[in-house]
């Protein structure tokens, strides 16, 4: 029975194509690996294949040349098995979603079983890497607003303490919707019937009509409705031309409950969000 999970970095290419498969590492170092221990072999940012640790060093052996450790019964990973993909599905990553290599560095280190089941099995943490994914692609205004927008609901424990995702999810999109879709159609609607039906091009605006100070700067400023539709980001473009939010909602709703018994693999890990301060 196998006693611990690992990933080990190996940059040589595997023949899955010959029948027996048998990678030996050596290293300087004597390794923490036991015989018997599973393995992931993470090869160019992907998790190409699985194996057992078959023979390892143990306490008695001598240095000679550095410890070596073969692994067997090795079976491949099919794709996708990128390890980007898997960022919001791994506790091991805490912080880098948009970079999660920075957390598998070493040559080899430890994972658990909950996170080498997600990998062999493609077992998506759907409704967290929705949640982070669509959070950290807002723009850095909307980020704020629905921070605010989360602290002013009867769900505050859902940022804190609960990270109930499911319900995380439900609350994004709906703030996605009112506040990011619906405004982005009416934009690009209405230029596309001032340019193409009364031929008004780049003079056409609004201005701020809840601005405090009647005589500020802010309050005098124009919007003009053809730079705010060219400002709308290609994501934002994205959630609008397709039915991504009404897809993902399906999904989840299929697996919805393993989506809330993942959640427990993360009740002590912050949410994966990182504020793109300098704007999307």
């Amino acid at each position: 029975m196998a006693k611990n999970s690992w990933y080990i970095r190996y940059y040589n290419r595997i023949d899955f194509s010959s029948l027996e498969i048998n990678i030996v590492i050596q290293q300087k170092r004597r390794p923490r690996i036991k015989r018997g221990d599973k393995v992931l072999i993470l090869n160019e940012g992907n998790f190409s294949a699985q194996g057992i640790v078959t023979k390892a060093p143990d306490d008695n052996d001598e240095f000679n040349e550095g410890y070596k450790y073969s692994i067997d019964s090795i079976i491949e990973i099919k794709t996708p098995n990128d390890l980007k993909g898997y960022a919001y599905s791994l506790p091991k990553v805490y912080k880098h979603y948009d970079n999660p290599y920075k957390h598998f560095n070493r040559k080899y280190g430890r994972i658990s079983e909950y996170e080498f089941n997600v990998i062999v099995t493609h077992n998506y943490f759907i409704t967290r890497t929705a949640f982070g994914r669509l959070f950290n692609s807002m723009h850095f205004e909307h980020q704020r607003a629905f921070i605010a927008y989360a602290a002013e609901s009867d769900t505050i424990e859902l940022l804190n303490q609960k990270k109930d995702y499911v319900a995380l999810f439900k609350m994004l999109s709906n703030y996605i919707n009112y506040s990011i879709i619906v405004p982005s159609k009416l934009l690009t609607e209405s230029n596309s019937i001032l340019e193409n039906e009364f031929n008004i091009k780049e003079v056409v605006g609004f201005q701020n009509p809840i601005d405090k100070e009647a005589n500020s700067v802010k309050s005098q400023q124009i919007f003009i409705i053809k730079q705010q539709a060219d400002r709308i980001t290609n994501a934002e473009k994205r959630l609008t031309e397709k039915d991504t939010l009404s897809n993902i909602q399906k999904e989840i709703a299929e697996y919805i409950d393993e989506e809330r018994r993942n959640s427990k693999y993360f009740d002590d890990k912050c949410l994966p969000i990182n504020f793109n301060k300098y704007g999307n």
